[in-house]
């Protein structure tokens, strides 16, 4: 959808969403009109679990930190304090540190 700002006709507002079940949907933000990628995707058994496990302890999470996709799963597993309890929560939080460092 293409609309005029109203305040500056001079600027074109775009709002369009992708959405795919590929991963490759991300590269996708590069393209004119394009303000979100959004990958639908099956979460496997183990992430699954490791997501209802952390909910049921009530734990509250929150944290910013610099990582890199060398560092990433280390510094999760740092932070959720579990050795590798949640390891396949902390596997694919890296694993989208990752696509994101390749794509930005």
């Amino acid at each position: 959808m293409l609309e005029n700002n109203l305040n500056s006709p001079e600027i074109v507002t775009y709002h369009r969403a992708i959405e795919s079940g590929q991963s490759t949907v991300f590269a996708d933000i590069y393209q004119d009109g394009t303000n979100i990628s959004i990958w639908q995707r099956d979460l496997s058994m183990a992430l699954q679990h490791d997501l209802a496990a952390l909910m049921k302890s009530g734990r509250a999470l929150r944290s910013a930190m610099t990582v890199s996709p060398q560092n990433a799963e280390a510094a999760i597993n740092e932070l959720l304090g579990c050795g590798n309890q949640h390891h396949a929560l902390s596997k694919d939080i890296a694993e989208l540190v990752d696509m994101f460092c390749v794509l930005f």
